[in-house]
């Protein structure tokens, strides 16, 4: 793994997994906008948006263009948690 809790992982394939009509077992580690053949712009604003809804705030710039990725995704969560 990339040093990222099994929890956050979970909880952002679980998003990627509602977006994308799958189960969080299709969603792979290395999971991204380049990875995903349906991750275009509207989906990404899905993603953006429903990770604004778990974390309960918007994210910032940084934030919104680390989304492009299930790390990513990660990353922002585990901020999420201690910010």
């Amino acid at each position: 793994m990339n040093g990222i809790p099994e929890e956050s992982n979970i909880l952002a394939k679980t998003i990627l997994a509602e977006i994308f009509d799958t189960t969080t077992d299709q969603i792979k580690n290395d999971a991204s906008i380049d990875t995903i053949d349906d991750w275009d712009s509207l989906a990404h604003v899905q993603v953006i948006t429903r990770l604004e809804e778990i974390i309960s705030r918007s994210l910032d710039v940084d934030e919104l263009i680390a989304t492009v990725s299930l790390q990513g995704i990660e990353i922002v969560i585990e901020k999420s948690k201690s910010g």
